[in-house]
């Protein structure tokens, strides 16, 4: 089996981040891997979804709008790589998005 390796790249530009973890475990499957991603874009969680996911890629979207979130690449046997892409904001700018966000 060996070492296992996770991997974090950081990628950014004018006005995006985006954040890989990767690592050379045993992958997921396709069909698992396809249920993973249908449930990023569900609106309501159902109960085969990871809740984890759901809720970080939820949150992210309804903070940021959504053409940000989590990603999902897997190839079994090989790999598996989550993508968090975020706006790149200032503190301040977060501060006043937050604010909006709560009606404030």
């Amino acid at each position: 089996q060996g070492m296992g390796k996770i991997v974090l790249l950081v990628e950014h530009t004018e006005d995006m981040l985006r954040f890989r973890v990767w690592d050379n475990g045993a992958g997921i499957s396709p069909e698992e891997i396809g249920k993973l991603r249908q449930s990023l874009q569900e609106e309501e969680k159902k109960e085969e979804a990871s809740f984890g996911l759901y809720s970080i890629n939820r949150r992210i979207r309804l903070f940021f709008g959504p053409e940000y979130g989590l990603e999902l690449e897997s190839r079994q046997g090989e790999y598996t790589c989550i993508t968090v892409t975020v706006p790149k904001t200032r503190k301040r700018d977060f501060q006043d998005m937050d604010q909006r966000r709560r009606g404030q």
